[in-house]
């Protein structure tokens, strides 16, 4: 069984409860579309997770 770790709350979940949110940050840094992207896995049986990969951010401090 194949494990993954929810980038939002930290935990260890199987395959089946974890998704992925894609997110293209390429226009904010004024890049061609599709060339900055992030992906987010969270536990899509958590709406709290679920939510919050919508607005998590891998470039931290790299923020306006």
């Amino acid at each position: 069984m194949f494990t993954w770790t929810c980038h939002i709350c930290g935990k260890e979940r199987a395959d089946n409860n974890i998704s992925v949110f894609t997110a293209d940050f390429s226009m904010k840094y004024g890049l061609p579309s599709g060339t900055m992207q992030q992906n987010v896995r969270y536990c899509n049986d958590n709406p709290v997770c679920e939510e919050k990969a919508k607005t998590h951010s891998f470039f931290k401090g790299k923020e306006e």
